[in-house]
């Protein structure tokens, strides 16, 4: 079973499609100068939740002359993610608040509220990000901020907390599987998951570890979920970083 998460804050099995912004900071290990560039040079989208709001929805035409303009589509009641402006999002980060009343949506259209006068007024708390732009981000521009540093990462043999670990092939891959799972959101994982992924036969985690005490340090138990594991959140922020 898989679930959303970020490294190290908060446990989860919930398959999520967005996410605070806050979680994925910490996930990402953002300072927030750096957070603020990728934000205001359109690196990073941001969302907010709608709930109950009667908005118009549309997209948009372009004349021959390359003007664009609106084409409503629907009057609906959203229930669901809207995204920021650069614009807003900019205000936002410079004011501590903003109050919009037209959003962008996926697929080059647009949500605005309806009623003369209405807005949101969204502060930083209310900042999510999309599970896609999450994927879209992680791959396009973290990815690339990250060209000198270590890609692959060898499980056989590390060194984490003052600590060198060994592990055979076997058990680097169950390794491998715990830590894609965070990098991904989906820390915790059932045993027969975590073993299968390893191509190991064994009837319990504990077997196919046997030969390495120490594996405990790194791979805890998920707390009230027998059965369930999941990498030390430490070890999977500094794999990240």
């Amino acid at each position: 079973m898989k679930g959303e998460q970020t490294g190290g804050v908060g446990m989860s099995r919930i398959i999520k499609k967005y996410f605070t912004l806050d979680e994925m900071t910490a996930a990402w290990d953002l300072s927030e100068p750096d957070l603020r560039y990728v934000v205001e040079n359109g690196q990073l989208t941001l969302s907010a939740r709608i709930v109950g709001l009667r908005m118009e929805v549309g997209g948009f035409e372009e004349t021959p002359e390359g003007e664009r303009f609106y084409i409503p589509y629907q009057n609906c009641l959203m229930d669901g993610l809207v995204d920021l402006c650069r614009r807003d999002t900019y205000a936002l980060f410079r004011d501590g608040s903003v109050s919009p009343r037209r959003f962008c949506l996926p697929d080059d259209e647009y949500a605005e509220l309806i009623r003369d006068g209405e807005t949101v007024c969204l502060r930083r708390g209310d900042l999510l990000v999309r599970q896609d732009e999450r994927r879209r981000f992680e791959a396009s521009v973290l990815q690339t901020t990250r060209e000198g540093q270590v890609k692959h990462i060898d499980f056989r043999c590390f060194e984490f907390d003052g600590v060198l670990f060994d592990f055979t092939e076997m058990q680097s891959r169950a390794l491998k599987f715990l830590f894609e799972c965070a990098r991904d959101g989906v820390p915790e994982q059932k045993f027969r998951d975590i073993l299968d992924a390893a191509s190991s036969s064994s009837s319990q985690l504990g077997h196919l570890f046997s030969s390495r005490p120490l594996w405990t340090r790194i791979v805890k138990k998920s707390p009230g979920h027998r059965g369930w594991y999941l990498m030390d959140s430490r070890l999977v922020v500094a794999l990240l970083s």
